[in-house]
């Protein structure tokens, strides 16, 4: 697999993309509620491309273009937040933001039903069904694979400090969890999770990739 011809062909450097995870609740009571598939179906064309399904149906993702700079891309994420919360008000629902609802049932929750999602379910099974979690994520173009690596590796030291920086989830299904970060710890539990390994070379991140791939481990490369 040419992971490198895959992924490393931009033109700029440092284009920033950013997705958001957002909680449906019920405006009420604060529970979660299922309205991806009415979300999805009321968006306007030029936005479809912006909202995507998470795993549940109680959680929307959106996500920018590509953006030529961090303000760029607050401006986006800040409208597409705003034009949520406006689909709320048609839809009946309120979005909310943090790494974990603090009382919601995994077991209440309905799962989205596509081939994706079907997958991660049939591979992980009762942990994809507790994986109720939900977040940001900031993605940063580079040059090319070397210094992708070089990046990995070296932001690796500053993983528990950035993760204390972003705790925000301490409670998961109505228990005071006692950890700043019970999304972690949720999402912790899948295989391929966790802190990464070091790599000397972007041909050792690729061997693994492969293996990865020949062994149904994962079905696409990333």
């Amino acid at each position: 697999v040419n992971i490198s011809q895959n992924i490393f062909h931009h033109d700029e450097l440092f284009t920033i993309g950013v997705e958001e995870e957002y909680m449906l609740c019920d405006p009420d009571t604060g529970e979660l509620i299922n309205r991806a598939d009415e979300i999805m179906d009321l968006l306007e064309k030029d936005l479809k491309p912006r909202y995507s399904y998470e795993l549940i149906l109680s959680e929307i993702e959106v996500n920018t273009s590509v953006c030529d700079s961090v303000n760029m891309a607050m401006k986006e994420i800040s409208y597409l937040r705003n034009n949520t919360r406006k689909l709320g008000e048609k839809l009946g629902f309120r979005i909310g933001i943090s790494g974990t609802h603090p009382t919601a049932r995994c077991k209440d929750q309905s799962f989205v039903q596509n081939d994706s999602y079907n997958w991660v379910v049939e591979q992980l099974s009762y942990y994809a069904k507790r994986n109720v979690t939900f977040a940001m994520h900031v993605h940063i173009a580079v040059k090319d694979e070397h210094y992708a690596i070089s990046i990995a590796n070296a932001l690796r030291q500053w993983i528990a400090p950035l993760l204390a920086l972003s705790t925000n989830s301490p409670y998961f299904e109505g228990e005071n969890t006692g950890m700043r970060s019970s999304r972690i710890m949720q999402f912790g539990v899948f295989p391929r999770t966790n802190i990464p390994m070091r790599f000397e070379n972007f041909n050792e991140y690729k061997i693994l990739v492969d293996n990865y791939l020949s062994s149904d481990t994962i079905t696409k490369p990333r």
